[in-house]
């Protein structure tokens, strides 16, 4: 039955607090039912080959999750816990940052003077994460029928897989990963909300140009695993092996960029608090990465030693 306990896991993310248990027992008793007769019509015990028949006839976790409510919803009931939670994470990492910046960075005019700039900047941000994360979900609400993810689900997903999917980890870290893409590659850009005037003078050291490819690497080869687990809708033991080379990876590259001299470099018309106040953040900012990287590596170090589904 571990096909089908895994079955009823995955099932079970997407159900309402109040009502899991019970929908849980009934659609239990349901695969119950459906194996004993598969097995009586055989003259056998139920086996392997009977849970994937009838998990297949049942469908994808999501779909199943999604059919114990009558109404519609543009993020239905299957989604919405997993979608409040991430919105609530990531508006609250935002706000989190910002608070921990402005602590860091003491009360000295030069970090005032910036960080008072940043909170509009935090609002901006703010409202366009919520903004992603809603057309996200929406995305996913819609795509099981329509990218055909529900008709080419298979049991053998379940079999394959060594833990199911975190749906709010998952999104908040393809957000962070690919927004972080954009701007180290120019696509997008972000203002500090200071003057350009007080900021003449200062440029990043040359240690940036040099971790320019492997922080994409890195990076890059993160948000693509997370991206494949999110279509796949399960862990599977390359891919948490993949995430977790990618997150020793990443801790490698913030190492030598927390190791290195200065992060910025200046000329004499950068004042000195100025200098030191953008070293400090850039600093901390590269710490509060590797505290994350650490964190997700460590979750990735457990999925990879955890046995697949069927062992």
């Amino acid at each position: 039955m571990e096909l089908v306990n895994s079955y009823l896991l995955q099932v079970g993310q997407h159900l309402p607090r109040d009502q899991r248990s019970d929908i849980i027992r009934e659609l239990r008793d349901d695969i119950t039912e459906q194996l004993d007769a598969l097995a009586e019509q055989a003259g056998r015990s139920p086996d392997a080959a009977d849970e994937r028949a009838v998990l297949g006839r049942l469908g994808h976790p999501l779909k199943v999750a999604s059919s114990y409510s009558s109404r519609r919803y543009l993020i239905g009931p299957g989604l919405y816990p997993a979608y409040l939670k991430t919105l609530r994470t990531s508006i609250g990492l935002v706000l989190a940052s910002f608070l921990l910046f402005w602590v860091a960075m003491g009360s000295d005019n030069t970090g005032t003077y910036v960080l008072k700039g940043l909170l509009g900047q935090v609002l901006g941000i703010s409202f366009w994460v919520a903004v992603i994360v809603t057309t996200v979900f929406l995305l996913l609400e819609t795509s099981g029928d329509k990218l055909g993810w529900y008709h080419d689900w298979s049991p053998d997903q379940l079999k394959r897989g060594v833990s199911s999917v975190d749906t709010g980890d998952l999104v908040i870290n393809l957000i962070a990963e690919g927004y972080f893409l954009l701007l180290w590659n120019g696509f997008v850009s972000f203002s500090w909300g200071a003057d350009p005037q007080w900021l003449a003078g200062l440029d990043f050291s040359s240690i940036w140009a040099d971790l320019f490819l492997p922080l994409n690497l890195t990076v890059g080869g993160l948000f693509g695993v997370h991206a494949v687990v999110l279509v796949q809708w399960v862990w599977q033991r390359w891919s948490a092996c993949l995430e977790l080379v990618f997150g020793v990876l990443l801790l490698g590259v913030l190492a030598i960029l927390l190791l290195a001299g200065n992060l910025v470099t200046w000329n004499d018309t950068a004042p000195e608090e100025t200098v030191v106040w953008a070293d400090r953040t850039l600093r901390f900012a590269v710490v509060m990465v590797a505290v994350f990287t650490l964190w997700d590596s460590k979750l990735a170090y457990g999925r990879w030693r955890q046995p697949a589904f069927d062992e």
